[in-house]
């Protein structure tokens, strides 16, 4: 499984957003979680600490999920290893609410919330950083290939610097240099391709904002 790349380590204390979406073993033909088969506890995507006990998390990571998850879905926070599925302590989630609009076709209104039952503690992670690129620059690039960038999207890298965020980041934060959460990782056409940003989520646009505030209140 790919993640960051073109990244280097950093400290949690700079990016206190983050937190990991977990998931183990047990995939059935009935599941709808589209997960891959895993024989112990392992990363499956990223969320964003927006209050005490709500993270924000990309839609495609927690849709289809029933919305008081079983046993095996679990938030892990305070882990050097996060990716690994060891360390930090494990919260156990109270519910999770993709927005009702998510499209799995175009992948928009890509955002997601899970409610939690303590507060987050940090981890180590990687970082890179990478600029936010004209949307209708990024739009162009991307309708070659049958895509559409909506304005609840941000485009950022694609610079053809080896700089992106990848598979496995997904539901991760966007953060930008005044360190404010901008943006949740939600899709792209492969990793640190030129000419193809990453597409993030765009937590300021007002369909997002609205569910945010409605669902979290924050």
């Amino acid at each position: 499984m790919e993640r960051i790349v073109g990244g280097t380590n950093a400290d949690i204390k700079d990016f206190s957003h983050q937190v990991v979406v977990i998931v183990i073993c047990i995939v059935t033909p009935s599941t709808r979680l589209q997960l891959s088969l895993e024989v112990m506890f392992m990363h499956s995507c990223g969320a964003s600490v927006i209050s005490d006990t709500f993270a924000l998390t990309a839609a495609h990571c927690i849709y289809g999920m029933p919305r008081t998850p079983p046993w095996f879905i679990r938030l892990r926070a305070g882990s050097t290893s996060g990716f690994l599925g060891i360390g930090g302590v494990m919260h156990a989630i109270d519910y999770v609410e993709p927005h009702s609009n998510f499209n799995k076709t175009t992948t928009d209104f890509d955002i997601g919330l899970i409610k939690e039952r303590a507060l987050f503690t940090p981890w180590t992670l990687h970082s890179v950083d990478i600029p936010v690129v004209d949307r209708s620059a990024c739009n162009h690039n991307y309708s070659a290939h049958g895509a559409k960038i909506s304005e609840r999207m941000i485009c950022a890298g694609g610079t053809g610097d080896g700089k992106d965020s990848c598979q496995g980041d997904s539901g991760g934060p966007l953060i930008s240099q005044d360190r404010q959460l901008i943006g949740v990782v939600s899709w792209g056409y492969g990793c640190a391709r030129a000419g193809f940003p990453g597409i993030y989520t765009n937590v300021a646009h007002p369909d997002i904002r609205r569910f945010i505030r409605e669902a979290a209140g924050v």
